[in-house]
């Protein structure tokens, strides 16, 4: 019942409370927790020569997997794929430059792989190893004529090698190039293992130098300086006395990373310069002499064989050294 009373004018109005009633009691809640999603697996070899555990997240691979193909142009012809290094997402720029002149007036068809791409190897390599691979089988489902050109640097040179060995999905790549390509990893293309296949390393690269000793330690050695862990001292020492040039060129890495640095010296695991080279061979199929192998092309008759496409970096240091013997004597007998 409602009342109506006036005061001075105002009228307010007052509820008249109705008697209460007990209410019902309220079922607990129950929470359908539904089934948990899965996601399709398979076998990631172990990628180096290292012991230890190695971890794929599933979940990562496959969302990044399809991020990647989304980014796809699939009316295009080549389909070329960046995999990038450590700490580093998207296309290099200066491979992305090349590409674009590469196939200036016909558009390029440029995708970047993502994934974890961090100094957490354990997880972020074999990760992208099972990205890659989950990218690769989605090409070949969606079917085409298509061309399918992987290059990458440093980590991205390593996942593209190993998936190269992958008799499930090695096919389907018809070219590759790996820049920096990390010696610690299973699977090495610089003596023509694979014919679709150029390395290019430059002289002094540390992560491109022969390991002596154990590969673990040389692996946990790397892990130690790069995230600071100092559970793995015990294996860097180890690593630096089997391999002491590979204590000089970590202490110049440390160097090459100060700002003031970069601009007066040029740090051999930049490959910056070498994405030009690495384009003309993935669309061309041959892979121009460096600038500094060039200079020394016109010493001798071995100059065919210098700009042999066939050839990688390490067959044209062979070679180089076999010029500069040649040329030498050919002075000397003068």
């Amino acid at each position: 019942m409602q009342i109506d009373r006036a005061y001075g004018g105002r009228t307010t109005r007052r509820r008249r409370m109705a008697p209460a009633v007990a209410a019902a009691p309220v079922p607990s809640r129950v929470i359908d927790q539904g089934s948990a999603r899965t996601y399709r697996t398979f076998e990631v070899p172990n990628p180096t020569k290292a012991d230890g555990t190695w971890e794929v997240d599933w979940e990562r691979a496959h969302a990044d997997a399809q991020k990647t193909l989304d980014a796809i142009d699939f009316s295009k012809r080549d389909i070329v794929i960046w995999a990038p290094g450590t700490s580093n997402h998207g296309p290099h720029p200066a491979f992305e430059a090349a590409i674009a002149e590469a196939y200036r007036g016909e558009g390029s068809n440029l995708v970047a792989l993502e994934y974890e791409a961090t100094w957490h190897l354990r997880r972020s390599l074999p990760t992208g190893i099972a990205t890659m691979r989950l990218v690769l089988e989605g090409i070949n489902a969606r079917g085409g004529d298509h061309r399918v050109l992987l290059s990458g640097e440093s980590q991205g040179a390593w996942i593209i090698g190993e998936v190269l060995a992958d008799p499930a999905v090695s096919s389907i790549v018809d070219r590759a190039v790996l820049l920096g390509h990390p010696r610690l990893a299973k699977h090495q293309y610089n003596a023509g293992q694979d014919a679709r296949v150029r390395v290019i390393n430059h002289a002094g690269d540390q992560v491109a130098l022969p390991i002596r000793g154990s590969a673990t330690d040389g692996l946990d050695a790397m892990l130690a300086i790069r995230t600071l862990d100092m559970s793995k001292a015990g294996a860097l020492v180890r690593a630096i006395t089997a391999n002491p040039d590979h204590g000089v060129k970590m202490l110049a890495n440390i160097i090459f990373a100060l700002p003031f640095v970069k601009s007066l010296l040029k740090n051999p695991h930049v490959y910056d310069g070498e994405m030009t080279r690495a384009v003309e061979y993935l669309r061309h199929g041959s892979l121009p002499m460096s600038q500094e192998f060039a200079q020394i092309a016109h010493l001798t008759a071995t100059t065919g064989a210098l700009a042999d496409p066939a050839h990688g970096d390490d067959a044209h240091r062979r070679l180089e050294r076999t010029a500069a013997i040649a040329a030498y004597a050919s002075l000397r007998a003068a």
